[in-house]
């Protein structure tokens, strides 16, 4: 609910682009046994359409996922979380910052539900929910993800290879032919992220 207005206004302005289908302002709803993405809405209001999320069942998902242990051989069960060992104590307390408690509602009926650790902050469990989410809501293909971006790779290995070796040819301006082209500050090609690629 943090600052809902600027969200929309912002999928308003990117939603009909050309990465349409990449852009969504989110609810999250409660429950345990509901598919991640519940419903695709539009705000009449704010002229820009939301995904409602489950919540609970992400983390739960999460957790469970946090629980798998690697197999006998060596390799990873599907789904396995790896993390990178730049992760510090910090960010971990932040992603099991919560846990399922059993409380009850107003009419005094119990309920499963996630509650916030006293003294916890949560900001990256909830990176995670939202990255989940996404992944449900995209479907993306991770196996050519994988290729574009082993190929992106590839061609910056080339790319830095030969920026070495022209270095070291001759700079004579009339012997040097122009393409017409500008060229980065760097001299080097730009970048692309595959996962924009319009997959």
């Amino acid at each position: 609910g943090y600052s809902t207005e600027n969200v929309y206004q912002y999928v308003k302005r990117h939603q009909w682009q050309r990465f349409k289908n990449r852009f969504y302002a989110t609810k999250g709803d409660e429950g345990f046994k509901k598919p991640f993405i519940i419903d695709v809405k539009y705000d009449k209001r704010f002229r820009a359409r939301y995904a409602v999320i489950a919540v609970d069942a992400i983390k739960s998902r999460i957790y469970d996922r946090l629980n798998d242990k690697p197999l006998a051989d060596g390799q990873y069960p599907p789904g396995y979380i790896h993390f990178n060992k730049r992760c510090n104590k910090d960010f971990f307390d932040q992603l099991t910052s919560e846990r399922r408690a059993i409380k009850k509602t107003p009419a005094g009926y119990p309920k499963l539900q996630f509650e916030l650790k006293q003294g916890y902050r949560n900001e990256v469990l909830d990176c995670y929910v939202l990255n989940f989410a996404c992944i449900a809501l995209l479907n993306p293909n991770f196996e050519i993800l994988k290729k574009k971006m082993d190929e992106q790779l590839e061609q910056m290995k080339l790319s830095r290879q030969g920026g070495t070796t022209s270095s070291t040819q001759s700079t004579d301006p009339q012997k040097t032919k122009s393409t017409g082209k500008p060229s980065s500050p760097s001299g080097r090609k730009r970048w692309r992220n595959p996962l924009l690629s319009g997959l």
